[in-house]
């Protein structure tokens, strides 16, 4: 079925391993099963469960602001982006697989906002910064998902391209900085590299390596030259493919390593991080080994690490001299990524610091069932994460999917009318309906539907018992800066059609929470919305930075509120 509608729609046609990693799609319906399981719904009671949490949780929307404001007259003091004193270790990440009965979840603490947002920077060169590496993170998903944020842009690009009806066919694994650069590239990869380009906003001379490698556990990413920043930026693309949302499903943790990631203080479950983003992470890892690049140009090519047979790869892929690599020493080290891209950035951050110790990471839109609490925490020395409004993904984890489930089912328990009545009301007058209007108080439904609710709270309780890791808590990382929708007319200017707040929240506060079902919870992801809310923001908060104007113009196709039907796959 999913071959036929590849073809309907044009897509790459993978190979056999490509087919293999379809084939587990079993895997992501073992995982919603997982969570549903014990509920006895169908898809009807799920839609309507969704449609009265929505009505419960507009209101929180509007009155329950996490954190507090953030503001150039009133920023916290310190620095930002500390860079930690002491020295990493100097290992290859590895995590090791847990099963449910060996380890029970903790719980770590999350510093408060007032203990963690600390910065000398005016929130304008923040947002400027969020706004800038937000692009460098849009930039990694190529042609297809620039073409749906900039549809003329995109169109121009395929007709300016040779031979672009080839666009849909398979792409080559890797286009590195060695080899035969016109044989080991398609002309999918070319629109790709182009619509890289223009996002990103640089030169072919600026671009290091791309590789599109796409599988479970296998991130595409590119290394390129920001000079305006003296920063060598790795950007690392989020989920856009089958195999990313099997990956995106591995959700259970695995324990890291202490020694490897230098915080040999933590055991157990603080050294808990998501499964698909540590195996994701391990491929670039070893990648980015093979091909030396970080270390040949902020290091030098007579810095001390790898081997001679390392060594003599590195130079075998250096045709073009090492010119191209000077000049970079002392530059800063930029990680950056989107949605799952977000979480490897952090986690690949975690090793990298031991050899460059001044590394940053610009998480957009980070998965919230990332990182142990006290991994979340060390990570806010380096790292800031955006949060956009509702956003779903950013919040997902799964404690928060099993506080879902059960707002859901006490939703659907104490609902007044029958669900198909419910539907009906809400589709034609969404706006004028309450809470109250469908929803009874607690106590007040008796008999058949309270033993429905205490079966149910039975099998929660004992799946959890059984399968302790599905409440592990895990936390998005480092500093939290949430673009938040407030309520109009409340003296705000409208941003992008909606009014909004910037505000510095604790990931314990986002994540204790939960899900918020709202119109926009889903598209709140998008990194084309991202974008452009953080550009508009940054000209809300314009100071005398001379990049910022740059980097407000090249925000400005970015088309957010237009009519975008479905997102891109």
């Amino acid at each position: 079925m999913f071959t036929m509608l590849g073809c309907f729609l044009c897509l790459p046609q993978g190979n056999g391993h490509d087919r293999d990693s379809q084939g587990s799609l079993s895997h992501i319906a073992n995982c919603f099963g997982e969570v549903f399981q014990g509920a006895d719904l169908v898809p009807s009671d799920i839609a309507a469960g969704l449609a009265l949490l929505a009505l419960q949780h507009r209101r929180m929307l509007e009155n329950e602001m996490l954190g507090r404001r953030a503001s150039c007259s009133a920023l916290p003091k310190g620095t930002l982006f500390d860079v930690a004193s002491k020295p990493w270790a100097n290992k290859p990440l590895r995590a090791s697989a847990v099963n449910d009965d060996e380890i029970t979840p903790c719980s770590g603490n999350i510093d408060t906002p007032e203990e963690l947002y600390i910065t000398d920077e005016s929130l304008a060169n923040v947002l400027s910064e969020a706004a800038h590496y937000a692009r460098w993170a849009l930039a990694a998903y190529g042609w297809l998902l620039y073409t749906w944020a900039n549809p003329s842009g995109g169109l121009a690009l395929v007709c300016s391209a040779q031979d672009a009806q080839n666009c849909c066919y398979h792409r080559s694994s890797r286009i590195s900085m060695g080899g035969d650069r016109r044989n080991n590239r398609t002309k999918g990869d070319d629109l790709d590299r182009s619509a890289l380009k223009v996002c990103a906003g640089i030169s072919d001379d600026d671009l290091f390596h791309v590789s599109s490698t796409n599988g479970v556990g296998e991130q595409p990413y590119f290394i390129a030259r920001d000079s305006a920043r003296h920063a060598i930026v790795v950007s690392i693309r989020g989920t856009m493919s089958v195999q990313d949302c099997i990956t995106d499903c591995m959700y259970k943790p695995v324990l890291l390593n202490a020694d490897v990631i230098g915080l040999p203080h933590l055991s157990g479950c603080q050294l808990h991080c998501h499964a698909g983003v540590v195996t994701a992470t391990s491929f670039i890892l070893s990648d980015l080994e093979k091909h030396g690049i970080l270390h040949r140009l902020l290091l030098g090519n007579t810095c001390s690490l790898g081997s001679k047979q390392k060594r003599k790869h590195w130079h075998r892929d250096d045709v073009f001299g090492s010119n191209r690599f000077g000049g970079h020493q002392g530059w800063t080290l930029v990680l950056c990524g989107h949605s799952l891209g977000a979480g490897v950035a952090t986690v690949l951050s975690l090793h990298l610091r031991q050899t460059f110790p001044s590394v940053r990471v610009w998480a957009i839109e980070p998965p919230g069932g990332l990182l142990s609490a006290e991994l979340a925490a060390a990570c806010r020395e380096w790292t800031i994460s955006s949060i956009h409004g509702s956003d779903l993904i950013t919040r997902l984890s799964g404690p928060c999917l099993l506080k879902l489930r059960h707002d859901l089912v006490d939703s659907l328990v104490r609902c007044k009318v029958n669900k198909f009545t419910l539907l009906a009301r809400l589709s034609c007058s969404p706006d004028i309906v309450e809470p109250d209007d469908f929803i009874m108080q607690p106590g007040d439904r008796e008999n058949e539907a309270n033993t429905f609710r205490q079966e149910f709270e039975r099998f929660h309780i004992q799946q959890i018992k059984d399968r302790p890791l599905m409440v592990a808590p895990l936390y998005p990382p480092g500093r939290l800066l949430h673009l938040c929708r407030i309520p109009k007319n409340s003296g705000s200017q409208p941003v992008l059609g909606y009014e909004y707040e910037v505000r510095w929240i604790s990931a314990k506060d986002l994540m204790a929470q939960g899900l918020l079902v709202s119109r926009n919870f889903f598209t709140d992801h998008f990194p084309d919305k991202v974008v452009a809310v953080l550009s508009e923001l940054s000209m809300k908060f314009r100071t005398k930075d001379p990049t910022l104007d740059k980097i407000n113009r090249l925000g400005t196709f970015i088309q957010t509120e237009g009519n975008h039907a479905a997102p891109p796959t």
